[in-house]
């Protein structure tokens, strides 16, 4: 069910809000807010029709959006902390949801309703403004998770107050950009002419993959396929699962399928990592009937099946995979259909339908013809179709023209490059190299103390991969107290590393001020100060850096940065409504960029788009802040979007003039998805491109003809031959699958491979009793493990709705009576409350077989040289106290 409500407001209630309270009140929410991403959304809401809601006038039907993602119930009583919270604009009801007594001002047959406001999108301490007949006050609250049992309140909502109705899907971002109606926007789902083409196959119950290019609404025949799938088995048992690679086309899918099937809106929900659901909770809605449809990402739906003996592929009748190219290689896609080749070569006989959409499916890396269709027709058997998918005429008649446009620009030539490089890069450098080569560094680093020596071309990418390599290698050694000190010297000094790489980026791609400032902002910050010499490295220097960037600056603009401004200029004088993408590799880039052309001309109105940080430094856009961006581009506040490659796949904005591939370049789908965002009737693609870039998109360009040869000359072979072809690779290909996520070499477990402190040595367990969670989780069963480690509570981030409790360490006592204290694991809880431990594998532990003992860095090295077995929730669900060690005082 949409979370959103309806309210019928009479004239007797207006009172019960006044303009002047609201509009005060959002200004103190804007006052408040710290966060200057949440003071925008602050800013929004102030300019939205806010005198829709208290004006005079007839009764009105009021729309109020929320999302999903963001509800939470708390248990008990009504009360001040105790609230339904959602994010913008929603209704708070009382948990007991008893109608309102007249006589406390509430309507009758109505609960008691708030409209209440929450500033900050996470789920942190949140100022929450409430509005109702009695009370206007601010409260102070921390939003709790999602409650499982939210859905059967809702219902209860439906139900026993039919005057509280779901508003139109969408309402929510509509709101956020002033669109009211007071109308249904649901739509009549019928398709075109060419749209019924594709969805021929489909509609007859077959497998099917949909190739059509960007913005031809492969969406809306998936749509149709599902309603004739309802309808087709609508006295029989259904479960449709629509798979989303990104969580942002989750919510894009989900909202569409609510509005073309309305009458099926409250049996469809999302599930992602985000929802922190745990495995048995996604058990109980794909087992369950209360849901009939489901859009999920792959991982849900990888994790059933590895958390679950009883998940089977009969549990679904209809798969959906959005961007299907993505079907190679270890993606959950091909996780999923190796299931299902599995389970087709066995002779299952209840599977379910496949259906496949993309805009390109792809050759792999591929470059001769024979290459190509290999590849395209190992795509189609993972797919078991029954006919070709390619209708070459009617996807050409959907590609949009589109006019590209490549410059050549060369590097940019500036001394403060050098002077990073030289006075400061270099120094750090022998300073590293000159600790890690130290005999007490070279046992534990093994191979990578003998190769320590940076690259030359330190604005290459692989030189920022040779530092985060080193950084991550000696994150994982022992802590000693020998080498703690230089440990920590070594790996701040590959931060400042990192960082100054960065900011090279910047001064190349925008300008020496960009570079600077960066650097200024990052290495200033506490993290950066904790050795002496290294920070007084660049604050040392701070005064030069500053001189010689105002100099070349002085001197010079960007080559790069005045074509795209003069692009920018042409296009908007002579369009002033039209909108741009600019797509760049790097999130600081995206962000500087945004902020430099948003100050160089008032023409220019950009705001980047990104993607999640996989670190608190690395910021980034949360999802709600996406959607909140995009809402603000279609309208009027951004005319510019500066774009990550989040923005390539699927995501659903309007039609874009032009697009500027910033020195941008990946693979050939990348680029017809790139293109695909050009779909104006005059679109344009721009690419700046340097010469080794501009070769790899010459080497695209080859692949899209081979692709596109390979494609035509597969079409003319019969049905018959197509599905011979299919059923000779299909042995083959599961062949290959075996192999790749079933590795034959790997050894079993034998009972004399055990598991030791990395810093003592002394015997913790065997590696025979580790077995595998969910893929990743590397869970202890040994009941006796709480005679070799102590436990430490301390509570570790939340993990797929698993959330860690604790540390485990090494209680072995030496010779001089002093106890080891490594760390050598953690304790998770998984799902409804196993508490288990797991090893510490980053220099936690090692793995000794007779007298020869193994360092391990990663969980990786010892998956791909044992074969662990896997662990069900069946299983854990029938394990004793003894093995949750002490967890169970906790």
């Amino acid at each position: 069910m949409n979370n959103s409500k309806l309210l019928e407001m009479s004239e007797d209630d207006e009172d019960s809000l006044s303009l002047v309270d609201l509009e005060q009140q959002l200004i103190d929410i804007k006052d408040n807010v710290k966060d200057q991403k949440a003071k925008e959304d602050a800013d929004e809401m102030e300019r939205a029709p806010v005198h829709s809601l208290v004006g005079p006038g007839p009764p009105k039907r009021i729309y109020l959006n929320g999302y999903t993602s963001n509800f939470s119930l708390p248990t008990g009583s009504y009360g001040e902390k105790d609230m339904l919270h959602v994010s913008q604009i929603s209704l708070q009801l009382p948990v007991g949801l008893e109608p309102a007594d007249e006589a406390a001002g509430g309507s009758p047959g109505i609960p008691n309703l708030s409209i209440l406001h929450a500033s900050g999108s996470t789920a942190e301490q949140c100022s929450i403004n409430r509005y109702d007949r009695n009370r206007l006050h601010t409260l102070n609250t921390r939003p709790s998770s999602p409650n499982p049992w939210l859905e059967n309140v809702q219902a209860h909502i439906e139900k026993n107050f039919p005057d509280i109705c779901r508003p139109p899907v969408g309402t929510g971002e509509e709101w956020l950009r002033g669109n009211w109606s007071d109308e249904t926007e649901d739509v009549t789902l019928v398709l075109r002419s060419y749209q019924e083409v594709f969805a021929e196959r489909g509609l007859r119950g077959e497998n099917d993959v949909i190739l059509l290019p960007t913005g031809s609404g492969k969406t809306y025949i998936a749509i149709a396929i599902i309603k004739e799938h309802l309808r087709r088995l609508a006295e029989e048992h259904v479960k449709v699962v629509f798979l989303a690679p990104t969580q942002d086309l989750v919510t894009q899918q989900l909202k569409l399928i609510k509005k073309c099937l309305p009458e099926e809106s409250h049996k469809c929900r999302a599930i992602t990592g985000d929802n922190h659901l745990s495995h048995e909770m996604v058990a109980d809605l794909i087992k369950g009937t209360s849901y009939v449809m489901l859009v999920v990402t792959p991982a849900i739906l990888d994790n059933y099946f590895s958390t679950s003996q009883q998940a089977s592929l009969s549990d679904f009748t209809l798969l959906l995979f959005d961007e299907m190219h993505h079907t190679k290689k270890a993606h959950n896609y091909n996780l999923i259909l190796h299931k299902y080749l599995t389970a087709l070569h066995q002779g299952e006989a209840t599977l379910p339908q496949l259906i496949g959409m993309t805009a390109t499916i792809g050759i792999g890396k591929n470059r001769t013809s024979e290459g190509a269709k290999n590849f395209i027709l190992d795509m189609c058997t993972k797919y078991n179709l029954s006919s070709f998918p390619w209708h070459q005429e009617l996807y050409l008649s959907q590609q949009p023209p589109i006019k590209e446009d490549v410059r050549l620009v060369k590097p940019r030539q500036d001394l403060l490059t050098g002077f990073i490089e030289c006075q400061l890069m270099s120094t750090l450098e022998e300073m590293i190299a000159e600790t890690l080569t130290r005999k007490e560094f070279t046992h534990m680093l093994g191979k990578t103390a003998a190769n320590i020596v940076f690259p030359s071309e330190r604005t290459f990418q692989e030189y920022e991969q040779y530092v985060v390599n080193l950084l991550t290698a000696l994150t994982q050694l022992p802590h000693a107290d020998a080498t703690k000190s230089d440990l920590h010297r070594s790996k701040l000094a590959l931060k400042h590393l990192r960082e100054y790489y960065w900011s090279l980026q910047l001064i190349n791609l925008l300008d020496c001020k960009s570079g600077f400032l960066y650097l200024e902002r990052k290495l200033s910050s506490p993290p950066y100060q904790g050795v002496r010499d290294i920070a007084e490295l660049f604050q040392g220097n701070l005064e030069v850096l500053r001189e010689i960037q105002e100099d070349e600056d002085r001197k010079s603009t960007n080559e790069k940065l005045l074509i795209t401004m003069n692009i920018l200029r042409d296009l908007f004088i002579r369009k002033p409504d039209a909108k741009v993408i600019i797509f760049v590799q790097m999130r600081v880039v995206a962000q500087y960029l945004a902020q430099y052309l948003t100050e160089a001309d008032p023409m220019f109105s950009a705001r980047e788009f990104t993607s999640i940080g996989k670190s608190p430094e690395e910021a980034g856009m949360n999802p709600q802040q996406r959607i909140n961006v995009r809402a603000k581009f279609e309208g009027s506040k951004y005319n510019i979007l500066v774009a990550t490659s989040v923005l390539e796949e699927g995501i659903d904005i309007q039609a874009c003039i032009m697009v500027i591939r910033y020195m941008y370049v990946k693979d050939l789908i990348a680029k017809i998805q790139s293109m695909g965002r050009a779909r104006h009737s005059e679109g344009t693609l721009v690419s700046l491109l340097d010469e080794k870039l501009l070769k790899q998109e010459r080497e695209n360009n080859f692949k899209a003809g081979l692709m596109f040869e390979a494609l035509d000359e597969l079409r003319g072979l019969s049905e018959p031959a197509f599905q011979e072809e299919l059923r000779r690779r299909r042995p083959i290909l599961l062949q290959t699958l075996n192999t790749m996520f079933n590795p034959s070499d790997r050894l079993d477990v034998s009972p004399d491979v055990e598991v030791c402190c990395a810093i003592c040595s002394s015997f913790l367990g065997h590696l025979k009793d580790v077995r595998v969670f969910k893929k990743s989780f590397h869970l202890i069963l040994d009941a006796s493990l709480h005679e070799r480690v102590d436990f430490m509570p301390q509570k570790i981030d939340f993990m797929d709705g698993d959330q860690g409790i604790g540390k485990l360490s090494c209680r072995h006592v030496g010779a001089d009576g002093s106890q080891c204290n490594n760390l050598v694991g953690r304790v998770v809880r998984i799902g409804r409350g196993y508490s288990l431990g797991m090893w510490h594998a980053k220099g936690g532990i090692c793995v000794r077989v007779g007298r020869e003992t193994t360092k391990i860095t990663k969980w990786k090295d010892i998956d791909d040289t044992y074969q662990l077995e896997p662990v069900y929730n069946e299983e854990l669900s029938e394990l004793g106290p003894d093995y949750q060690y002490v967890f169970a005082q906790l």
